[in-house]
């Protein structure tokens, strides 16, 4: 039998805050992750095909979901924990899909000398052919990038993949991965490494206890009379991890922001407007005027002159 727990009435000022938070949160990811599914990547492992989508976005919602559970109960190092989760999770998404999107096919003298004449229909198949050899064999793939095909094939977790495990798999180790990137590098180094140097340092503290107060914020009779003061830390930290997860998928995959008028327009049928391609949706609009202009205007701006699509924010 439990004792001394305490549900907090969700009339309470300071969890109206959260759950608007909250919500405002899961309905990003939510639309993020429709535009994943629609934009579907695929990837070759042998013989076998694995499409990655929207997944592990909604499943982040669902750890939003259990860090309202928590808090509603007032255990709210539970809460930080599953917040550290919410983060890691967020970013072995983008490092996964960064690392497909580079994973080597034709190198540019074999697409020269294979697809540079569409018509010699003999070479274009054979380098066809040749494309999908490299592809299903794998052999031209980088350590990390056979490491995220051992998470696609759930083996990542075996004792052989230990090595894996270690080098690649870890919040740090994706954000240094995805730091190859010129220009993820100077968004981050300019903007983002601040935000997320605090962020690790607070979570940290929670999920490793790093002093009794991490202990004693997980029991409700203490902590209730407290609560205003963590909610907002809480607030702060979600909002924090957001921040950082809109910013590098912009540059990673710049659709993922793009507002539903062009696909509506094609859907009936009707010629979409020009440039139409390139708006951006009002949730993320919104988003990056009222959270990462808060972080920096110069934020903002990096990512209106950076991301590879163009795209107008």
């Amino acid at each position: 039998m439990m004792h001394d727990s305490i549900e907090i009435d969700d009339n309470d000022e300071n969890l109206i805050v959260l759950k608007e938070t909250l919500d405002e949160m899961s309905d990003l990811l939510d639309f993020t992750s429709d535009s994943a599914f629609q934009q579907i990547q695929m990837e070759w492992i042998g013989n076998k095909t694995y499409l990655i989508q929207g997944q592990a976005l909604d499943a982040a919602r669902h750890t939003l979901s259990s860090i309202w559970g928590c808090c509603k109960h007032a255990c709210f190092s539970d809460a930080f924990t599953l917040v550290r989760k919410f983060r890691d999770d967020l970013v072995q998404y983008l490092f996964v899909i960064s690392t497909l999107n580079g994973i080597e096919g034709l190198s540019e003298e074999e697409a020269e000398k294979y697809l540079n004449d569409i018509t010699d229909t003999d070479k274009v198949t054979e380098g066809l052919n040749l494309l999908l050899e490299i592809i299903s064999s794998g052999r031209k793939k980088k350590p990390h990038e056979k490491a995220v095909d051992s998470w696609l094939d759930n083996t990542l977790s075996d004792d052989a993949h230990f090595q894996d495990r270690r080098l690649y798999f870890d919040a740090s180790k994706y954000i240094f991965l995805l730091k190859n990137d010129d220009t993820i590098k100077n968004c981050f180094e300019l903007y983002l490494k601040p935000l997320w140097s605090t962020l690790d340092r607070e979570l940290n503290n929670y999920v490793h206890a790093n002093g009794i107060k991490y202990v004693m914020s997980n029991l409700p009779n203490y902590i209730y009379d407290r609560r205003k003061d963590i909610i907002v830390h809480l607030v702060s930290a979600i909002r924090g991890i957001m921040v950082i997860f809109i910013s590098l998928i912009i540059l990673i995959k710049p659709l993922s922001i793009q507002s539903c008028d062009y696909i509506n327009y094609l859907d009936i049928g009707e010629t979409p407007p020009e440039g139409s391609e390139y708006w951006v949706a009002s949730i993320i609009q919104n988003f990056i005027d009222a959270d990462i202009a808060r972080v920096s205007s110069g934020l903002k701006q990096f990512l209106k002159e950076n991301n590879k699509y163009s795209m107008q924010i």
